[in-house]
């Protein structure tokens, strides 16, 4: 069952206002839907984001018992970006007053791609521009009232911070231990959880298992999720068999290898992540695994 809110006042309904999706604009390329994931951006890149929000201003006023002479709405855009379900940081605000007869509105913002990180957060709302004169007993009276919002998430990075995959014989790197017949070899330090995530994780695989390595070039669905899930797994379950667990996740610094554990253990287990994932893991330690591997991000299947 979906929870609803209930507002204490009118607002419009989704047939009055028609929002277009958002379209990504990539390098001045051809715009392309912006769904859950924008592929080949980075820091370099030039990134236009633009929609357009289509309004029946006749319809809006019927609908919120306002008379259209005394109907006054604005758009309000704000983009944000950062990891996790809420954007850490806002990057653009706007308003936008819908002009006496326009009923279609275009929205273009260009974002500066060396403040983005992880994913791009979209809301576009419909608020009063001023207090109507006249209105129904149940309208909304204030400047100032949200009347309808969307709101949309794209990634730019994929779900898993980036880190560093290299190929490597592992009879040269660790001679005649188990370790050499392994496939792959995750190399990190337990305890070190403010590093940046990027520094300190590093994926080798075995160059010595050619068949193993071209599945993963290939982009292999069922390779890759496990693969993908043992790193993910090796590191949350270290995190959270720490005594000082939730301490070091509240305190994590944006990028760091903690605040990806967050990441992944909000992905996995919503707001109640820390207190469900470490019960799950010290009583259920399959079912603690099968969710982690939900949070794997895995491409789409090779035709």
């Amino acid at each position: 069952m979906t929870a609803r809110a209930a507002f204490p006042f009118l607002r419009l309904n989704n047939d009055i206002v028609r929002a277009s999706d958002w379209f990504a604009i990539l390098d001045g390329s051809t715009a392309f839907p912006a769904g859950e994931f924008i592929p080949d951006w980075d820091y370099a890149s030039s990134l236009l984001v633009e929609r357009n929000v289509d309004l029946d201003m006749a319809a809006a006023s019927e609908n919120l018992e306002v008379p259209y002479s005394d109907l006054d709405l604005k758009i309000c855009v704000e983009i944000g970006s950062g990891s996790g379900r809420l954007p850490r940081l806002i990057h653009h605000r706007e308003e936008i007053r819908v002009p006496e007869g326009v009923t279609s509105i275009p929205i273009s913002v260009k974002l500066n791609s060396k403040e983005l990180s992880s994913a791009v957060f979209l809301k576009t709302s419909l608020v009063l521009g001023s207090d109507p004169a006249r209105h129904g007993a149940i309208s909304p009276q204030k400047a100032g009232l949200q009347v309808w919002s969307d709101f949309h998430r794209t990634r730019i990075e994929g779900a898993e911070s980036r880190f560093p995959i290299e190929v490597a014989s592992f009879r040269e790197m660790f001679g005649s231990t188990p370790e050499a017949n392994s496939l792959w070899h995750l190399h990190w330090t337990p305890g070190e959880w403010e590093r940046e995530f990027h520094g300190a994780v590093r994926l080798y695989l075995n160059s010595d298992f050619e068949d193993f390595v071209l599945r993963i070039k290939q982009g292999d669905r069922v390779v890759l999720q496990m693969l993908l899930g043992d790193v993910v797994s090796q590191i949350t379950e270290t995190l959270l068999r720490e005594d000082e667990a939730e301490v070091v996740l509240a305190s994590a610094q944006e990028g760091s290898v903690a605040a990806q554990v967050d990441v992944w253990l909000k992905t996995a287990f919503g707001n109640s992540s820390f207190s469900v994932a470490k019960s799950m893991l010290e009583s259920r330690v399959g079912n603690f695994r099968s969710a982690l591997l939900s949070v794997v991000e895995l491409p789409e299947e090779v035709q």
